[in-house]
């Protein structure tokens, strides 16, 4: 009976052999041990990046992929499940960027948006292009998080976990677009 060497799916410590040196070693058994650390990745997609159960499992399935196409090329004495989790992380910023960007560029080509029938007088128009010049003059992380609170109606501690920053900053780069925007109102 011959055993296959199948990759043990922990650090072996008398020979400083990590899974990552083994599955870069042997490719074709990276699908074999996914199971193992896709639970992981799963239970922190769901829990610490606060995903839902759909996305969640899209992260893990694009961090599975992303990860096939790079291990190769990573440190062979990393940890796989730090490695894995922190590529799961980037990849969910990134859509986070991705869908951020497009949904204030949307929002700002539309002449007409957050104008209510019963408000539609010109003074009314006339102070919601002011806000919106107000807020395509701030720099894009400060238009992001900007956007997002008066428009999105997102709260601080939302906000903070989506773009990765301290609520207080959060509540200090609110503050300024506010008193910005409060400037430009009082010129009209």
């Amino acid at each position: 009976m011959n055993k296959v060497n199948k990759p043990s799916c922990i650090i072996n410590p008398a020979k400083k052999i990590t899974l990552m040196y083994e599955l870069q070693q042997r490719p074709d058994d990276y699908f074999s041990c996914w199971p193992s650390i896709s639970e992981h990745l799963y239970k922190y997609c769901r829990f610490k990046l606060m995903l839902n159960h759909w996305d969640a499992e899209d992260v893990v399935g694009d961090t599975m992929l992303k990860a096939y196409d790079s291990f190769k090329t990573a440190n062979p004495s990393s940890n796989i499940r730090g490695w894995l989790t922190l590529l799961a992380r980037n990849i969910q910023f990134d859509k986070l960027r991705r869908s951020q960007s497009k949904s204030i560029e949307a929002t700002f080509s539309n002449q007409e948006y957050l104008i209510d029938e019963p408000f539609k007088n010109s003074a009314d128009i006339k102070s919601i292009k002011v806000v919106k010049a107000v807020i395509n003059r701030l720099n894009d992380k400060n238009k992001a998080i900007t956007f997002d609170f008066f428009f999105n109606e997102k709260n601080y501690k939302e906000i903070s976990h989506e773009h990765s920053i301290p609520a207080h900053q959060v509540r200090q780069r609110i503050h300024r677009a506010r008193e910005k925007i409060k400037t430009s109102l009082n010129k009209i």
